[in-house]
């Protein structure tokens, strides 16, 4: 990748290796979301790693020749205490609280669920979760309108976000989703950019992040 980045102080790892090397036509295709030399339905690390890595105002570079090896470097912008602070009290959104409501998280891993969950409660929401698209469409029939809102993977096993997206819409067609989602935001937008009701926040957020959001889509 040679997106160019803003100029400024940056922290960077890279990763070399001595094998075989990435052929010129693969090298361009790399971060291709489902793009892969092996079986069906490989494909999305890269383009989940570089999703979160532009989400932070980075960039992710590879350099490879045949037969000499692959490079890999991740840049992110470096922030040195005062900027942290700075950034932390720029959020806005730390006393915010929820009045009401139930957050229905739907990701098919065990860690998303306990980490949103710990920052939702922490905001005054009570919480489900769900690992997959059919058991969110269990939960909303169980729980009903007590449901405000649903934070939703975007790639999952199974019904994938884009089809959990549309049975939310048929069901509860005025029902906030907020996309949390390794994939760069353009991607999400590609797919919703026209709903209304939606936001995007990318993996890994903070509990700022995730407060900024809701409080857009659920209003002050």
């Amino acid at each position: 990748m040679t997106d160019e980045l803003p100029e400024g102080d940056y922290a960077f790892v890279e990763i070399t290796d001595s094998g075989c090397g990435i052929d010129t036509e693969m090298l361009d295709r790399v971060f291709d979301p489902f793009y892969s030399t092996k079986f069906t339905g490989r494909g999305l690390g890269l383009a989940a790693l570089l999703g979160i890595v532009r989400g932070h105002c980075g960039n992710l570079r590879v350099e490879s020749q045949s037969g000499r090896g692959t490079s890999f470097c991740v840049l992110l912008p470096y922030a040195g205490p005062q900027q942290e602070t700075r950034e932390s009290s720029d959020c806005g959104d730390e006393g915010w609280t929820a009045t009401t409501g139930t957050v229905l998280v739907v990701d098919d891993e065990a860690s998303v669920h306990e980490v949103a969950a710990r920052m939702l409660e922490n905001l005054g929401f009570h919480v489900q979760t769900a690992s997959s698209g059919e058991e969110a469409e269990r939960v909303l029939d169980a729980q009903g309108s007590e449901v405000v809102v649903v934070v939703l993977d975007l790639t999952m096993p199974g019904m994938s976000g884009v089809a959990t997206f549309a049975v939310l819409r048929r069901t509860r067609p005025q029902l906030p989703v907020l996309f949390a989602s390794g994939h760069a935001q353009s991607d999400v937008v590609e797919h919703f950019g026209e709903a209304t009701l939606v936001d995007f926040v990318a993996k890994p957020f903070t509990s700022a992040q995730l407060a900024n959001k809701l409080r857009g889509l659920l209003g002050n």
